[in-house]
């Protein structure tokens, strides 16, 4: 696990973490070699506010052969966004209400994240 890698994902996660509202949330990454057809996934224990973001060798390798994989360190960062109302949604025990305050929290989230990103741009 190359130490330029993880600074790469560290110093990554730390600017789009500002972009998408996620700033009370501590995130993590763990390397893990070899992840079932995936080169990350998000591990988010709802309704926790600590994540782990793992990583396997691929994600590793394509990195070293300069592709562009930060789409990927995004994809996982959105799922912080979202877990929470998935949570909700495949719980046994949920009510149409709770339903709809999640969705209501996550649509007022992506609202504010797209009205700060036309006022302060990712730099």
């Amino acid at each position: 696990m190359p130490k330029s890698f993880e600074a790469w994902m560290r110093q990554t996660i730390a600017k789009y973490q500002k972009v998408l509202l996620l700033d009370r949330f501590i995130i993590t990454i763990k390397h893990v070699p070899d992840l079932d057809a995936a080169s990350m996934e998000c591990e988010f224990r709802y309704p926790y506010l600590d994540v782990t973001i793992r990583y396997s060798d691929k994600a590793i390798k394509r990195w070293k052969n300069k592709e562009d994989i930060t789409n990927q360190v995004i994809h996982e960062l959105w799922h912080i966004v979202t877990d929470p109302f998935y949570a909700k949604a495949v719980s046994r025990h949920v009510g149409k209400s709770d339903l709809e305050e999640e969705r209501e929290h996550l649509v007022d989230t992506l609202t504010s994240i797209t009205i700060k990103s036309l006022t302060h741009p990712v730099t």
